[in-house]
């Protein structure tokens, strides 16, 4: 499970930023915001319904022989023991990512990991399930704006062949000053398959640039559209066409 985690985390963006950029660890939910923000009633109708969430989503998440076990585990665990992180959203993390099978929470091993990336994992997961839910439309509509083009993208690509109609909005996007945006355009591309052949020239010209990274996704693209056409790439001195990587 802990390997599958890191798996999680290493395909959707790497590590927590939290943590990478040492800010503060504490959730938004917990910052503090003055003794008199929120009475005593607020707290304990809040506890209330977090309580009786954790309670819903271990009922529809597990097979009732597994349910009783895994509230147990969830009475075990303590404030304390996961620094400033509410158990509430964080149990909810854990049955979202243990997909039904009680064991990663039952034996214990999710304390292993770190709460935050265990959070972040969950985060992930769910941002995952929204784009898959949107049309191809909708995440066409979403490339125009910069604060939500690479979500978009992530969406197309998981499309894989469903997303072609968004073919001629990405190859408009393949002149984006920013590297790591056409980057990911070609890996979007490379997912639709052949239903991207249009894209072929400019791949064709883009296999052959200095920029490293721009060179290997495009042949990447190009071998999942036309093999044929990556294979009249010509390789750079030391490489493996269609690879990018450097012979030893």
């Amino acid at each position: 499970m802990l390997r599958w985690l890191r798996r999680v985390l290493g395909r959707h963006g790497g590590r927590n930023p939290v943590r990478a950029t040492g800010a503060a660890s504490r959730p938004d939910d917990v910052q503090a915001t003055g003794p008199a923000a929120v009475s005593m009633e607020q707290l304990a109708a809040r506890f209330a319904a977090q309580t009786e969430e954790v309670r819903q989503a271990v009922e529809e998440g597990f097979a009732p022989e597994h349910r009783a076990a895994v509230h147990a585990q969830f009475r075990s665990m303590r404030m304390g023991d996961f620094g400033y992180c509410p158990l509430a959203p964080l149990q909810l993390a854990l049955v979202d990512l243990s997909g039904g099978d009680p064991g990663f929470i039952v034996t214990g091993e999710y304390r292993k990991a770190d709460w935050r990336d265990l959070l972040h994992a969950h985060q992930r997961l769910t941002k995952q399930r929204q784009l898959h839910a949107l049309d191809v439309p909708s995440l066409v509509g979403m490339l125009d704006e910069t604060a939500t083009r690479v979500d978009a993208l992530l969406g197309l690509t998981e499309k894989g062949s469903q997303a072609a109609p968004a073919v001629p909005r990405l190859l408009r996007l393949l002149r984006d000053r920013e590297q790591l945006v056409v980057a990911m355009v070609l890996r979007t591309l490379g997912a639709i398959g052949p239903g991207s052949h249009e894209a072929t020239p400019i791949l064709l010209d883009l296999a052959r640039r200095e920029d490293y990274l721009i060179r290997f996704y495009a042949r990447a693209a190009l071998e999942a559209i036309s093999p044929a056409a990556a294979a009249r790439v010509d390789a750079f001195p030391g490489e493996d066409v269609g690879h990018g990587q450097s012979r030893s």
